[in-house]
């Protein structure tokens, strides 16, 4: 997470979204509230052996929901669901047929959280602290002139 969270780090301009069950992001701050999510899934198979067995069957899912999750907060236009809970877990297997499902939802808060704002205001530097100002200064300004 640089700058203001936009970018990964592999340079491919994809913003990284923070999964939380905190309220908050420490060291950023929330600076709008998108909205509440809940996600429900469902997933089965009639090969679990195949696939590694029923925990490598969980471990693909789990990941598969982070990842939805994640790209569900995206095209919201946040990059952070904070409050995240998975609840109503269900997982049932019959292992003698090869067989499972599981059902699991997720809820949680998408929100745009700015990691530079934070850090510019709670910097214990001065030249950090001045910085900032000067550069908020610069920006009202510019928006001056374009006004006036």
């Amino acid at each position: 997470r640089t700058g203001a969270g936009a970018g990964a780090a592999d340079g491919s301009g994809r913003e990284y979204v923070l999964l939380t069950a905190m309220v908050d992001v420490p060291g950023a701050r929330i600076t709008s509230y998108l909205g509440h999510v809940n996600l429900f899934f469902i997933k089965e198979s009639t090969s679990v052996r195949e696939v590694g067995g029923m925990g490598a069957f969980t471990h693909v899912f789990m990941t598969e929901v982070r990842a939805l999750a994640r790209s569900h907060v995206a095209a919201t236009g946040g990059n952070a669901l904070v409050a995240f809970r998975l609840g109503q877990v269900v997982i049932g297997d019959s292992t003698s047929r090869n067989q499972a499902y599981i059902l699991l939802s997720v809820t949680g808060d998408i929100v745009r959280v700015d990691y530079l704002a934070h850090q510019a205001m709670t910097s214990s530097s001065p030249a950090v602290a001045a910085a900032a100002a000067a550069a908020g200064a610069g920006a009202s300004a510019a928006a001056a002139t374009a006004d006036g």
